[in-house]
């Protein structure tokens, strides 16, 4: 895995890439997020109890925004969709783990994976 720095090791692509580099991260141009909002930067204290209301209202100025553009139904649709997969997903798991067929065998191909008999 090649090492990016101080920041620790960047996971590769699935291709093998590990993509551009730090100098060539602070060089691309900044694009605007899919939601189409410009994040701003607020400064708070919970302990000193200030800033609590502006960073409140910029919440809800962005719920306002994404409701407004359809980004918040858009995104909760994609969340939906990857949710019913990750359900799919699991049934189909525990369906496969609890077959009798499967059950009565799955610790001996634990067993021969180590001995580099199946892999």
């Amino acid at each position: 895995m090649p090492f990016s720095g101080a920041a620790g090791p960047r996971p590769e692509s699935p291709g093998g890439e590990s993509g551009p580099g730090p100098a060539a991260r602070r060089q691309a141009p900044a694009r605007r997020p899919e939601s189409g909002w410009r994040p701003k930067v607020y400064t708070s204290s919970a302990v000193a109890r200030t800033g609590l209301e502006e960073v409140w209202k910029g919440v809800e100025e962005y719920l306002d925004h994404i409701e407004k553009n359809g980004y918040f139904q858009h995104n909760r649709n994609r969340q939906n969709k990857y949710w019913m997969y990750e359900t799919i997903h699991e049934a189909l798991r525990e369906s496969f783990y609890r077959d009798p067929a499967v059950e009565g065998r799955i610790g001996e191909y634990e067993k021969r994976v180590p001995e580099d008999r199946i892999s």
